[in-house]
């Protein structure tokens, strides 16, 4: 079994509604992680206990944000961290797709290297499907430098921007 064109669409559509969520679906050896917002921020690490099969439909209407524990148990490791001196964060892609600097081709992008963020302003956007997802800064600080090139693939946990707080 593989998860169905009706229930990609309707975890996208819960992603979009939501402010902060979480989806975790496995069906036939394809597994689907989606998050959004504060949920997308929460640590994952590989458990033996895994993820139980779910009809897809279930388990994306059934899927308020999940609790740290379930998904820790439930998501794949994310790559190891780059070593970061004292007072830089890294900010990671939450998923996998395309990275943007700016909203729209030939748009001045959301910041430079240099400028000053606060913890909720973007960064960049990953696109996924078409679908454009703002990435926030998390911390406030002055942006060191990115790590990825404008309308280059990035991965899950992959560092695409660099910023000094303090």
């Amino acid at each position: 079994m593989t998860i169905s064109d009706k229930a990609l669409l309707h975890v996208l559509k819960l992603l979009e509604e939501s402010d902060s969520l979480a989806i975790e679906i496995e069906s036939g050896g394809m597994r689907l992680t989606a998050r959004k917002g504060a949920a997308a921020a929460i640590p994952q690490a590989r458990d033996a206990t895994g993820a139980a099969d779910a009809e897809p439909n279930a388990a994306a209407e059934a899927a308020p944000p999940a609790s740290p524990a379930a998904e820790a148990a439930a998501s794949p490791a994310p790559p190891p961290a780059d070593p970061a001196e004292d007072g830089v964060t890294v900010v990671r892609s939450p998923m996998k797709g395309t990275f943007y600097r700016a909203p729209a081709p030939g748009e001045p992008p959301f910041c430079e290297a240099g400028d000053r963020v606060g913890a909720d302003d973007t960064v960049c956007l990953i696109e996924i499907m078409k679908l454009f997802n703002s990435i926030p800064a998390g911390v406030a600080g002055t942006v060191e430098r990115f790590l990825v090139e404008n309308a280059e693939p990035v991965d899950l946990g992959q560092p695409v921007v660099s910023i000094r707080t303090g």
